[in-house]
């Protein structure tokens, strides 16, 4: 059996085995082209062959992103199911874990869902540890009502501009229990990226469009922060394919729960207003309760996950 990089005439043979995969199907489908087609990573299938006579064909797969920092993204490993079980999934977890280091990288990171048991145990056996959880809520505004955007508040939230920066490194500096708590990662694109607590870093964001948002109390102290992306994903209709713009809440640091709740209200109420944004999408760190909260709400979606690291 050989690892390779992904070639065009292995995608239908791959989403064969892929359209199943959990009960409300699978995403790799919807990400194969770009995946394949990604310069900053690179997707691998393991290929099989039965004998000298036969064709190869690929029995598993894999996608290798590299984030900011010097962290490597493994993400999407599937394999055929005559072939489970047989260790290919950890066969491909090695081959991508000693490419990265080859290119120099040394951490390696994955998202698992919380009820993906299988999963967990196969990044645990390869030595990853969890380095916490995450609550991801997805807010459509179509199903809100009167009542989810009758909030009123003394907060203020400012989108900062290069001059605001200072204020932000200097309130992580006092306040770092969210930051400390998720190794300082930042939701990007279905990857959790590391950043780092200086000058540089928070204008690197800036630079590639993030939205860095202050949160201020009427004195206007600075009590939290928030990373925000708008981004868009594509959906058919009868007449033509689309862009659903929808705004993602990278990352949430408030100096309390309580402000939390607050600043969670202020976010839905002002996206709300734009007529163009169909979704709000959280990504929580569990030690964020707005449980009840989200009760409350109608959501589209709701899923917790694990982030997993290794140290290379």
């Amino acid at each position: 059996m050989v690892i390779r990089k992904a070639l065009d005439s292995d995608k239908a043979k791959v989403l064969d085995f892929c359209r199943n995969t959990f009960e409300w199907g699978d995403y790799i489908e919807t990400v194969w082209d770009d995946w394949k087609n990604d310069l900053s990573g690179i997707l691998f299938v393991k290929e099989y062959k039965q004998s000298a006579e036969s064709e190869s064909v690929p029995i598993g797969v894999a996608h290798l992103a590299f984030c900011i920092n010097n962290v490597m993204w493994i993400e999407g490993i599937r394999v055929q199911k005559d072939f489970r079980n047989q260790g290919i999934a950890t066969s491909l977890i090695q081959h991508m874990i000693n490419y990265g280091l080859s290119k120099g990288y040394r951490e390696a990171s994955a998202l698992i869902a919380r009820s993906n048991i299988i999963s967990q145990k196969l990044l645990e056996k390869q030595k990853f540890v969890k380095l916490f959880m995450f609550n991801y809520y997805n807010i459509e505004f179509e199903k809100l009502t009167p009542h989810d955007l009758d909030h009123q508040s003394e907060l203020d939230l400012k989108n900062a501009t290069a001059d605001d920066v200072s204020s932000i490194l200097n309130y992580l500096h006092d306040h770092p229990t969210i930051s400390s708590y998720t190794k300082c990662r930042f939701f990007d694109a279905w990857k959790f990226c590391a950043f780092e607590i200086n000058f540089q870093n928070f204008l690197s964001l800036l630079a590639k469009g993030k939205q860095l948002v202050i949160i201020q109390n009427d004195k206007e102290n600075v009590i939290g922060m928030a990373i925000i992306t708008l981004t868009t994903t594509d959906y058919e209709s009868d007449d033509n394919t689309h862009n659903k713009p929808l705004i993602q809440i990278c990352y949430l640091d408030c100096i309390d729960n309580q402000t939390c709740l607050q600043v969670v209200d202020l976010l839905i109420k002002k996206y709300s207003d734009y007529n163009r944004i169909t979704n709000l999408q959280f990504f929580l760190p569990d030690i964020i309760n707005l449980t009840d909260y989200f009760k409350g709400i109608s959501l589209k979606y709701f899923e917790q996950f694990y982030i997993f690291n290794k140290k290379l």
